[in-house]
């Protein structure tokens, strides 16, 4: 799971660096990718974070294999589909894009 900082900046305002949020509050658009991703890596998404650096979806794969191995085909495919990042730790893949 993704560890979020907050920070205090003055006057005492707390800033977060980003907020979970729910399929359904995403632009059409941005859904789709996030089913596309689960799609290509064959799992389901548990939690989308929207910060100051873009969307954060981690995606549960099946399999309970506690690794993740991306093949080539994935990455091209993941890379198509507009990512700017990926993460895999055991059966959770973190994207950010």
């Amino acid at each position: 799971m993704i560890k979020l900082k907050s920070i205090l900046y003055p006057p005492q305002q707390l800033i977060k660096e980003a907020s979970e949020i729910e399929l359904g509050e995403l632009p059409i658009a941005k859904a789709k990718k996030i089913f596309e991703f689960e799609k290509i890596l064959g799992g389901k998404h548990t939690v989308i974070f929207d910060g100051i650096h873009g969307l954060i979806v981690d995606i549960e794969t099946k399999g309970g294999r506690n690794s993740f191995r991306f093949e080539s085909n994935d990455l091209r495919k993941l890379l198509s589909a507009g990512i700017r990042w990926v993460e895999a730790d055991g059966d959770l893949v973190s994207i950010g894009f």
